[in-house]
């Protein structure tokens, strides 16, 4: 991902010539967002873009202080789709959509309560009660990767978006052969919120939408009478007990779907993204190779240089000023944490792509402040366990030749849509005193 100057300042590869026509939707953007974040990093940490109605902010130290900041900016933007719906859009959704907010769209103590209820949820007991079931799920998708029997495959649709739905299903309580429906359910409401539809997308989006919230609904109502030990039977249970006379039943529904979300996509995105920077990186694949106990250090890396969660969002409360520009209340505020991750005042060579880095630890991409991720402890086991399994069984894994991934159209996600690999030669790895062939006898 180099980029090269032009000679208006503009590095190649951004589509843009003014901040103020910056979208998300734009095609070279979506490929490749970074040569347009390098170049708004270099004309400062923040700017206005009149095509989106949102102040754009780059840098790393604003967009934390943004974030960490609950009395001067809000998290409350739940009905600020980024494609306005039609009216007739808007009006059946109404009736299935809580109005009430999600997690990610709580402020203050409304948000803090919700919290309460799902910190337990990432204990070190949860964590090992959990663990085989990673590890297995993980071995599962390796025996079928290259199932076809001609050393090929594509491992995304094979691996890094099923194994992560397959360890949320059996966390949340969820029939494992409901994975498949779930993903797909879930990537429609997204695109309905985040992305870039046509009228006609967004129409068609809309049963597939109620149908996601029915199946949750029901579900609830299911781990209610017969609840499990998976954690969604758990929150369900003290909901209950810290509601006895009078429970919101919107709410519990709001906290499966926020995990449902959550839960999945930005680690099934996360892997696929660490997968496209190693393999097209192919010396820090080797060296991970070599050295599997570099797996923590590699994911840390991963999750700095391409970030599953590319941009946020927050609202403006009051007047204030960053940077010399005046931002009135009500504002609307464009993060962009994959900008900041890379950012070169925080992060030497912040384009360089190196698994032993050991001054990328300050990334955003799990958020920052009230809001920080929760479920970061589980996605960074998954992680772990599936990049310890990988390099392991297949160290001479290769990206078919030529391939570019392509990309989701979506302002707040990002992860390749397929990673089609080969298996290469057999790799030279460290033997005792010297390298050898791995199956060498």
């Amino acid at each position: 991902m180099n980029t090269t100057q032009l000679d208006n300042g503009q590095p190649s590869g951004c589509p843009f010539s003014k901040p103020k026509d910056f979208i998300p939707w734009a095609p070279e953007f979506v490929q490749n967002p970074y040569p347009t974040f390098k170049w708004l990093r270099s004309l400062g940490p923040v700017a206005y873009s009149e095509a989106m109605d949102y102040w754009v902010v780059n840098s790393r130290d604003a967009i934390k202080e943004i974030l960490m900041d609950e009395e001067r900016f809000s998290a409350n933007l739940m009905l600020s789709t980024m494609t306005k719906w039609p009216e007739d859009v808007a009006r059946e959704l109404a009736a299935v959509i809580p109005d009430r907010p999600m997690l990610k769209d709580l402020d203050g103590e409304p948000h803090e309560k919700a919290r309460r209820f799902l910190r337990f949820a990432f204990t070190p007991r949860r964590l090992e009660w959990i663990r085989e079931d990673v590890e297995r799920i993980a071995d599962d998708c390796l025996d079928s990767l290259f199932a076809d029997g001609d050393g090929s495959g594509d491992i995304v649709r094979r691996f890094t978006d099923i194994a992560p739905i397959r360890v949320l299903m059996k966390f949340l309580g969820i029939p494992d052969d409901m994975g498949e429906q779930i993903r797909a359910w879930s990537h429609n409401r997204e695109d309905m919120l985040q992305g870039n539809l046509t009228e006609e997308e967004l129409r068609a989006g809309v049963q597939p939408l109620k149908d996601y919230y029915a199946y949750a609904r029901q579900r609830i109502e299911e781990l209610e009478a017969n609840p499990g030990d998976d954690y969604m039977s758990e929150v369900i249970q003290l909901w209950k007990e810290e509601q006895p006379d009078n429970v919101v039943w919107d709410d519990v529904l709001n906290i499966l779907m926020s995990l449902m979300n959550a839960g999945h996509a930005t680690t099934s995105d996360l892997f696929g993204n660490g997968l496209w920077a190693l393999l097209t990186h192919r010396e820090q694949w080797d060296k991970l190779c070599a050295d599997p106990d570099l797996v923590p250090e590699a994911i840390e890396e991963m999750l700095r240089w391409e970030t599953s969660v590319p941009a946020w969002r927050r609202r403006a409360l009051v007047d204030l000023e960053i940077e010399g520009h005046h931002i009135p209340a009500g504002s609307k505020m464009f993060l962009l944490l994959g900008s900041g991750n890379r950012d070169e005042s925080v992060v030497s060579d912040g384009e360089l792509f190196d698994i032993e880095r050991t001054d990328g630890r300050q990334y955003l991409t799990f958020s920052a402040g009230a809001h920080y991720c929760l479920g970061q402890s589980l996605a960074k086991l998954e992680l772990n366990t599936f990049f310890r399994r990988l390099v392991a069984r297949y160290p001479q894994l290769e990206l078919r030749e030529g391939y570019v991934p392509d990309y989701r159209v979506n302002a707040f996600h990002r992860g390749p849509n397929s990673l089609p690999v080969e298996l290469g030669p057999e790799p030279l790895v460290a033997g005792a005193g010297a390298f050898v062939e791995r199956d060498a006898r």
